[in-house]
């Protein structure tokens, strides 16, 4: 895997801002020598409400020489793959179906989506693991001709409940074979499924036995069940145990090991997110310098290392 040819995006929400300080923080992204920015979900949402915002966005994102390469896909009850409820799949359907072409006509690559675990984790469960799976099927089928049309790979996320683990992502992925559904990988929610060195009694008591239903299982084959499939990664970190999208070196993720894997490991791989939370400490400059080293585009990894 050439390193040099795989993008590295940072997922910001625009949506929030005027069209002034939109221009302003793309900006302080270019200077900081950011070349994509991730669309993130709510900034889909706001082109579902107000296709102005879509114009709007990617103009200023022309005039600050960004792109954008990969879109995280609105989520949640109402976006999930696996959704429930008729009459909202129906819409819902068509709303990935709209953003999928329109993004396509931007040149955006990769969609990532989530299975969806609101179902699962009702109390008591709502349904039943087979019904979710089938749900999730009959949501992609209908998207792949849009999204092989438009340009676009889907790529289903793992996540940490027993619906969206890698085993359940890559069975969808496997189940149609086909180059435009493939796999993200979401480094932060594979570090809390792994099993090396973990304390079971660290892990909360509801996410044991109502998430897990009381067969709380982890893996450490996460990685190696989805690299085949791998086309783009959200990166992040944490202590193993929590979901807290900080900074990478601030966890317990190898991140010499995982850049070394995605690299060697991921025939796919077209692109690294970074998904963690600006803010708290985390800047544009120190996000964008933390990146280039883990991308080996640093020109020194221990001084730039030691400025954070």
């Amino acid at each position: 895997m050439c390193r040099d040819c795989v993008k590295v995006s940072h997922l910001y929400t625009f949506s929030r801002f005027s069209k002034n300080l939109i221009s302003e923080i793309m900006a302080e992204f270019a200077w900081n020598g950011v070349k994509y920015i991730a669309m993130v979900a709510p900034d889909c949402k706001e082109m579902l409400q107000n296709a102005e915002f879509g114009i709007s966005f990617f103009w200023h994102l022309r005039q600050n020489k960004l792109a954008v390469h990969d879109v995280h896909a609105p989520y949640g009850m109402n976006f999930d793959l696996d959704l429930l409820e008729p009459l909202r799949r129906k819409e819902m359907i068509k709303e990935h179906s709209y953003l999928l072409e329109r993004l396509g006509n931007y040149g955006i690559k990769t969609y990532t989506m989530h299975v969806g675990a609101v179902p699962w984790c009702a109390t008591p469960p709502a349904v039943t693991l087979p019904e979710l799976q089938k749900n999730a099927l009959d949501t992609l089928e209908q998207l792949l001709p849009v999204a092989e049309k438009a340009g676009i790979t889907i790529c289903v996320e793992n996540a940490f409940e027993p619906v969206d683990s890698a085993f359940e992502v890559v069975s969808y992925v496997k189940h149609f074979d086909h180059p435009n559904i493939r796999c993200c990988f979401d480094a932060g929610h594979a570090n809390i499924m792994r099993k090396e060195g973990k304390d079971l009694s660290l892990y909360k008591d509801d996410f044991k036995s109502i998430v897990w239903r009381n067969n709380f299982t982890l893996s450490d084959e996460e990685f190696t069940l989805m690299a085949p499939y791998i086309v783009t990664c959200h990166l992040h970190d944490n202590n193993g145990y929590n979901d807290a999208h900080t900074l990478p070196g601030t966890g317990t993720i190898n991140w010499d090991k995982l850049m070394d894997d995605l690299y060697t490991k991921c025939p796919l791989l077209q692109s690294i997110q970074n998904e963690s939370s600006f803010g708290n400490g985390n800047s544009i400059g120190k996000a964008a310098a933390v990146f280039r080293v883990l991308s080996g585009n640093a020109p020194d990894k221990n001084t730039i290392l030691q400025n954070f």
